[in-house]
């Protein structure tokens, strides 16, 4: 897998190129880009889990966030930013249906991701609702979850645009640690890389997670 490894608290909602552990952080887009992506699965506190399957699904979840990351179409160019499309991205390749309207990613319609201020504001609709997909969490156990392989995505609204993320399993990318501050992040925007991110991010994770 590869990875972009950064202390700095970058912005953005790209991937596309290798991160460099030495960039600078940049400040968020200014603009964010509709596109398609598309793919389902559950949480409740975390209980210790069959290894293999544990494996299994932190394999997943970094391949597919690699992915997203370094994936051309993702890089920001013309002042523009594709984190949206980048958080869609990734949960479709771990077996999310994104256009599914409680999962709130993508429109049903014509599969093309929402922009960040729309799912952010669909994950907290979502987490309200006794039946929603998605739960809020606290930063904590959003890096628990993650660190187990389960898919939890941070989001936080902005003018013009917000940003969304997905939150990256510890012990992947070298010199970050939760200890250091800050969740692990998977950032694809004016900056694409890991990073630990103390931005004000609301998390979220599926809401049951079978055998849990």
């Amino acid at each position: 897998m590869v990875s972009g490894v950064s202390n700095n608290k970058s912005t953005g909602n790209v991937s596309g190129q290798k991160s460099n552990n030495n960039s600078p952080a940049r400040k968020e887009t200014k603009n964010e880009v509709k596109g398609n992506a598309q793919g389902t699965a559950g949480i409740k506190d975390v209980a210790p889990s069959n290894s293999g399957l544990k494996e299994g699904r932190l394999d997943a979840l970094t391949d597919a966030q690699d992915a997203a990351r370094t994936n051309k179409a993702f890089q920001p160019r013309d002042g523009k930013t594709y984190c949206n499309l980048g958080v869609a991205q990734t949960l479709k390749d771990i077996g999310i249906d994104v256009t599914d309207e409680k999962v709130g990613i993508s429109n049903p319609k014509n599969g093309q991701a929402y922009l960040a201020n729309k799912i952010a504001d669909n994950l907290s609709e979502s987490a309200k609702k006794e039946d929603g997909y998605w739960q809020k969490i606290d930063a904590k156990k959003a890096q628990k979850l993650a660190n187990e392989g389960f898919p939890v995505v941070g989001a936080f609204k902005g003018s013009p645009h917000g940003h969304v993320v997905t939150v990256r399993p510890e012990g992947y990318d070298k010199g970050l640690s939760s200890e250091n501050g800050g969740v692990i992040v998977n950032n694809i925007g004016s900056n694409n890389v890991v990073q630990n991110d103390t931005r004000p991010f609301s998390y979220y994770a599926q809401r049951n997670t079978q055998g849990y």
